[in-house]
């Protein structure tokens, strides 16, 4: 049972590029390094950073915290654990999503882990992120917050 969610959409559609995407932010400071490289392997189109950004601005509402270049760097949208037959060397997409926050977020998560589902098509991303209800486990895309 889901005890909180928040939803966020990201038009990218009329950006053509990253800086463009997050202005007037720093690339650099909004993406942790591990997201840059997931982005940018392969040659990856602009919606996957306006996925990474549309999840980590549902994460921000979420936890009822205000959106800073600070703020969005503080959160971390990283590629769940490969999964049953999945070959990591060959797999490059369907795993989902996970939540990790910097300390000074944790204790907004109230304990809780944070899932979250993104997806994007035509020039638009969306972000849904969720907390469990009270007795409930975490979904398996979300991170256990120490």
């Amino acid at each position: 049972m889901v005890r909180r969610f928040a939803i966020a959409v990201v038009d990218f559609g009329g950006s053509s590029s990253v800086e463009a995407l997050v202005a007037p932010y720093c690339p650099e400071a909004v993406f942790t390094p591990a997201e840059r490289r997931y982005c940018a392997r392969g040659g990856r189109a602009l919606d996957h950073w306006a996925g990474r950004m549309a999840a980590k601005r549902s994460v921000l509402a979420l936890l009822c915290v205000e959106e800073t270049e600070d703020s969005l760097g503080g959160v971390e949208v990283g590629v769940g654990p490969h999964e049953g037959t999945c070959r990591p060397e060959l797999c490059d997409r369907g795993h989902r999503p996970v939540v990790d926050l910097v300390p000074e977020l944790r204790s907004h998560a109230a304990g809780q882990g944070i899932g979250v589902s993104i997806s994007h098509a035509a020039g638009r991303a969306v972000a849904v992120a969720a907390q469990p209800g009270e007795g409930s486990a975490p979904s398996a895309g979300s991170a256990d917050l120490p």
